[in-house]
């Protein structure tokens, strides 16, 4: 995680946008990271809050008090979700998933999710997939 962080904007970043800018300083990002850390007022742009379209000028100050990479941007496991199995094989599980419970986060803050609920009960899962929050 980024925190407390400050960009000084020079005269090669004037005129683009605060949330380009961020990911192209900032590789271990996502434009969706940015994009949440300027929605929930981490990002500030000269003391201001930031706004993702706002064209930066030469000089400006960037300053990040919060900002997720995307290696913390993983389900976590949550044993309070609670998952009824009805079958358990090796290769496929087979659940009974609970009405109005969303299958995966799409936050890295949510966890109340089939996904942490699995998590829990098979630590295992979350090795398997390309996608951290959606282990397959």
């Amino acid at each position: 995680m980024i925190s407390n962080r400050t960009i000084q904007i020079d005269a090669r970043h004037a005129g683009q946008r605060l949330d380009a800018v961020l990911v192209g300083c900032i590789p271990s990002t996502s434009r969706s990271l940015v994009a949440q850390a300027i929605e929930k007022k981490w990002v500030m742009v000269n003391g201001r809050c930031g706004k993702k379209g706002h064209k930066l000028n030469a000089g400006d100050t960037v300053t990040i008090e919060r900002l997720l990479e995307t290696a913390d941007w993983r389900a976590v496991p949550n044993p309070a979700v609670k998952i009824p199995v009805i079958h358990d094989e090796e290769g496929f599980l087979v659940i009974d998933k609970p009405a109005g419970l969303p299958v995966h986060p799409l936050d890295p803050e949510e966890t109340n999710t089939v996904v942490n609920g699995l998590l829990a009960l098979y630590p295992e899962l979350a090795m398997i997939g390309p996608d951290p929050l959606f282990p397959a």
